[in-house]
């Protein structure tokens, strides 16, 4: 299933190339893994829009990936666009891939991510109250 996000095709950029299959299933129009350089080349120009991570990035290779327009910065989403986006997942079933861990697991949970293991985001649920 593709999805047009707002009449846009979305590309996933992921540092993990096994991703690309996955971020493909879940609706993106294409997976682009950002540590191939000839998949970030073969996409370079037509990108209007690039969120990222704290992922390392090659980011000479990735700029060349957006067409010419203004380029910017935020360490989250303004409270409007964050409102739009939860009202666009809530109209259209779309939901957080996460990993639960209980709040008195939450050391095997922190192993897990150091490691590189959780998939996606990792969530603690207070397990202490009753």
């Amino acid at each position: 299933m593709r999805v047009s996000v707002r009449g846009c095709e979305v590309t996933a950029l992921t540092s993990s190339p096994d991703k690309a299959d996955e971020a493909r299933s879940l609706g993106a129009y294409r997976g682009v893994s950002s540590s191939n350089k000839d998949e970030i080349s073969a996409i370079a120009g037509p990108l209007d829009l690039i969120v990222t991570t704290n992922a390392p990035l090659d980011g000479d290779a990735i700029i060349a990936t957006l067409g010419p327009k203004k380029i910017s910065g935020s360490p989250t989403g303004s409270p409007t666009a964050v409102a739009g986006m939860l009202d666009f997942c809530a109209r259209h079933g779309i939901e957080p891939v996460v990993e639960m861990f209980p709040m008195s697991q939450v050391n095997e949970a922190l192993d897990r991510l150091r490691e590189g293991e959780v998939h996606y985001r990792a969530v603690l649920k207070n397990d202490y109250l009753a």
